[in-house]
């Protein structure tokens, strides 16, 4: 899942900035996008103290307060693309190391400048961030985007929404929901709680009287009644 920020305070650039990106998140990437758009910095205070990640930055810089928002952001997401919307006149305030933006929209500006600018950053974020593997999964945590072999997953849960991912000796967590793992994942992920999504070439053993499953590793995973008949069609007992 993407997060994106859009600031800016200017509505109808800031309704084609969110078509845009809409367009590029169906083109140049298989995710989906959570979208945080803002009038202005003050407005998106409180959100950067609270997110976890924000992988997309597309920020107006036309005074000091949002200067100073960009590079907290940068400060606080090192690795987040920011993209920034200026003006000539504050040129020399965005070209500075705390800020360090990744591409910059000049006004005045066409649709087509910033259409093309998101679809390059896109493009960029897509090769850069998702690597395509059969045989792992591939997800964007707080340290940047990771890899675990399919084999060594045991289950993903879902819980105070986040997604952990559960391997022998670590656990991951990201942003994403339970429903969209269990239409995405391979056919050996199966769903057997409205919380969890378990590895079924990991399983040594069902209990349906006890509505659970244990692992080979001895983790126990919980069954609910309405995922039984799943089970029955599918796993010998």
């Amino acid at each position: 899942m993407i997060q994106l920020l859009i600031i800016d305070s200017r509505k109808e650039e800031r309704d084609l900035i969110e078509k845009s990106a809409h367009m590029q998140v169906f083109n140049c990437i298989d995710d989906r996008c959570v979208y945080n758009v803002f009038s202005d910095c003050r407005q998106a205070e409180s959100f950067l103290e609270q997110a976890d990640l924000i992988d997309i930055a597309m920020i107006e810089i036309e005074n000091d307060v949002s200067k100073q928002f960009a590079a907290k952001l940068r400060k606080k997401f090192k690795d987040v693309m920011i993209i920034i919307i200026t003006s000539s006149a504050r040129l020399a305030d965005c070209v500075v190391p705390d800020i360090f933006m990744n591409s910059l929209v000049v006004r005045p500006s066409s649709d087509l400048v910033i259409n093309d600018t998101l679809k390059k950053c896109f493009e960029w974020f897509s090769v850069n961030n998702y690597i395509s593997s059969d045989n792992c999964y591939s997800f964007k945590g707080k340290d940047g985007r990771m890899m675990v072999d399919y084999s060594s997953i045991t289950h993903f849960e879902s819980r105070e929404k986040r997604i952990i991912l559960s391997t022998d000796n670590e656990e991951y967590y990201f942003y994403d929901t339970i429903d969209n793992l269990a239409n995405t994942l391979p056919q050996e992920f199966v769903r057997c709680h409205r919380s969890f999504i378990v590895n079924a070439e990991r399983i040594r053993k069902i209990r349906l009287s006890d509505n659970c499953i244990f692992l080979d590793n001895g983790f126990l995973i919980p069954l609910s009644r309405s995922y039984k008949n799943k089970f029955k069609g599918r796993f010998q007992f």
